[in-house]
């Protein structure tokens, strides 16, 4: 099943970037355009007038930079490279289908065929293959992925490792990531500690980078810790009735400010924020944060975020 995580994070960007490439074939042909997509070794290019050529990659002799691309000309490409992807999403999951059944031969047959598809095309169905019931299809998954030098293929293992409900597919997704850029993981598994709007991604997101136990997590927990009991002072605020209340908006990044914050003058049976977290998930949210900070530096300032900026400033990775 396809992950909203996932959904999010495969929103691909155009891979042949602003400017067209000239293509010179074996013929003699030269061929100016823009790269849609690689499937079974045979190469999609999108020419200056909107039309689509195809060509083995092996009669492609070389590859030179060409003209810059217009508003147009890159909203055609678009639609190309979009509806080519479907195309190869659809093939390349046929070819995943098949693993679990596959003997050794055809497995080799099909690890084969899935380099005749461009990278970014592998990722999504890989990435979604990661959390298959046929543990053979997971482990081929997770290989492939780990052999794709790109920042999205280890989003997949990462999102994966956030998502899935079978601990074993969890736990191997989050040690291939690890393995193959553990410094992306760990910048992912932040992201998702500060920004993601599911509370239960945001606590396995901060129990993995616990676990990782970087000292450069720092700065995105002590972020978690303010924001979660400012949002917890809000909704107690709200459930008061209070109309404004005068709010220290916290030391960290944008929070560093004072305001007069207006809230609402009705009462909330069930209070929550705009993305339904409620307070008691929150201060989960907040106690999961200093557990991962004590852990992570050995220092125990608790939710006192103050302290815990002055610690930090004195530390040698802050200045990294």
């Amino acid at each position: 099943m396809r992950s909203p995580a996932l959904a999010l994070g495969f929103c691909l960007l155009l891979a042949g970037g602003l400017c067209a490439d000239t293509y010179q074939l074996a013929d003699g042909k030269h061929l100016e355009g823009w790269f849609v997509g690689e499937a079974a070794g045979t190469l999609t290019i999108l020419d200056l007038k909107g039309k689509k050529h195809s060509f083995a990659r092996s009669e492609l002799r070389a590859v030179q930079p060409g003209a810059q691309a217009d508003a147009k000309q890159l909203k055609k490409l678009a639609r190309a490279r979009q509806s080519f992807l479907k195309s190869a999403h659809r093939k390349l999951d046929r070819l995943l289908g098949d693993y679990a059944r596959a003997d050794v031969d055809e497995r080799q047959q099909i690890a084969a065929a899935l380099t005749g598809f461009d990278e970014a095309s592998r990722i999504d169905p890989l990435s979604e293959a990661l959390d298959e019931r046929d543990a053979d299809t997971r482990a081929f998954a997770r290989e492939q992925l780990a052999s794709i030098d790109s920042q999205l293929a280890i989003w997949g293992l990462v999102a994966c490792s956030l998502t899935s409900q079978r601990e074993a597919a969890v736990m191997a997704s989050h040690q291939t990531a690890l393995a193959s850029d553990a410094e992306m993981t760990r910048k992912y598994y932040e992201a998702v500690a500060v920004n993601d709007v599911k509370a239960a991604r945001r606590l396995k997101a901060m129990h993995f980078l616990q676990d990782i136990g970087s000292r450069r997590s720092v700065p995105a927990l002590m972020q978690v810790v303010e924001t979660a009991g400012l949002e917890i002072r809000a909704q107690l605020a709200r459930g008061s009735m209070q109309n404004s209340s005068p709010t220290q908006l916290g030391t960290i990044g944008n929070a560093a400010s004072n305001a007069i914050v207006q809230l609402p003058t009705i009462s909330y049976t069930g209070v929550s924020t705009n993305v339904n977290v409620p307070v008691t998930v929150l201060e989960q949210l907040k106690s999961s944060a200093v557990g991962a900070l004590s852990s992570i530096s050995g220092q125990s300032f608790g939710n006192d975020v103050a302290a815990w900026n002055n610690w930090w400033e004195d530390q040698p990775e802050a200045s990294d």
